[in-house]
């Protein structure tokens, strides 16, 4: 697996391949400007209440369009399905760029919007991983999606802080979306999956997946402050784009470091220790995350977390995998997206 990430060995054949390459190409497109979002309402001149109310809007989508987006899925092909984001994402870039001040309604809709398209890309990807992945190599292989993913978060952020510093927040987001588009290019070479949305929705709430639910709506919770709490913290207590990008940039490097480790580790049965020791340093991180208040401590504990967080992601997204492809792919999924909204 190493030695598919330096010598860049992949073959569209073996399906979960050209998944990678899609994977790194997507979210090198999105983490240009994904961080920066709450940087940018906060600019525009939203409070940091509205920016809040904003994506619990945007995150809150999946409690409503998860099963439908999932039988959509099924109709048009996980791919196709997560193809069909990237003019929704499209739309909810530009509509952002040229955001009015002070206009609620307006903000709130793009929450909709972002969330909708989101959702769309997220319950096609995860299906379609849990298709193509190796029975035995679950936890390698999501280590290598994580580390894949974590490499073009290493770029992205910095350069795009840059970028805002520089040229302002209007080229960053039309590079985010022209990156977006040409991440599906690999999709044009591999076969589509239909398979989903068999069971009755009642065989799969039930006590047995409580646990799975429970498990959801941490990571929904823990998602919920990498992703919007601790950026809109860095831009309103250091501030300053570049700042704010490296920042992101540094925990990505955490994530790379030992995502291809945990994920070997997993393999050999290890997840209950990646877990406890892991998971309790990752906690400690979030701790000392509450008393940044100069740049640099800022870059030292966004390092720190993104080290442990693997320690949480990896063995729950490669239990995940496995429980996916017992289950009705698809149906999990939306069970998943709808336990991430509750936590978040």
């Amino acid at each position: 697996m190493i030695k598919d990430i330096l010598n860049l060995n992949f073959s569209i054949k073996k399906g979960i391949d050209e998944l990678f390459i899609h994977r790194l190409l997507f979210v090198l497109g999105k983490s240009f400007i994904a961080i920066f979002i709450p940087l940018y309402l906060h600019q525009v001149g939203f409070s940091a209440f509205t920016i809040i109310i904003f994506f619990l809007i945007y995150f809150s989508v999946s409690f409503v369009t998860s099963f439908p987006v999932a039988k959509l899925a099924s109709t048009l092909g996980y791919r196709t399905s997560s193809m069909i984001s990237i003019p929704i994402l499209a739309c909810f870039y530009w509509f952002m760029r040229n955001l009015e001040p002070g206009n609620l309604n307006e903000v709130y809709t793009l929450a909709i919007l972002g969330g909708l398209g989101l959702n769309m890309y997220w319950i096609g990807i995860h299906a379609e991983l849990s298709q193509d992945s190796h029975d035995g190599k679950e936890g390698a292989e999501t280590g290598l999606f994580f580390s894949i993913s974590s490499l073009a978060k290493i770029i992205a952020p910095v350069v795009g802080g840059f970028i805002i510093s520089s040229l302002g927040f209007n080229l960053l987001f039309s590079i985010a979306v022209i990156i977006l588009v040409l991440s599906f290019l690999p999709f044009l070479y591999s076969r589509e999956h239909h398979k989903g949305m068999e069971l009755s929705l009642e065989k799969l709430v039930d006590k047995k997946h409580l646990k799975d639910f429970i498990l959801f709506c941490f990571r929904g919770a823990i998602n919920l402050g990498i992703l919007v709490v601790w950026p809109l913290y860095l831009a309103l207590v250091i501030g300053g784009a570049v700042n704010v990008g490296t920042s992101g940039s540094l925990r990505a490097v955490g994530v790379v470091i030992f995502s291809l480790l945990i994920g070997a580790q997993i393999d050999k049965g290890n997840d209950g220790k990646v877990l406890v020791y892991g998971g309790t340093i990752f906690a400690i991180s979030w701790v000392l995350m509450s008393v940044v208040a100069s740049p640099v401590q800022a870059f030292i504990i966004s390092l720190m977390n993104g080290l442990f967080s693997l320690a949480l992601k990896v063995p729950l997204r490669s239990q995940t995998l496995k429980e996916s492809i017992k289950e009705d792919v698809l149906e999990y999924y939306a069970f998943r997206e709808v336990g991430f909204a509750f936590g978040r």
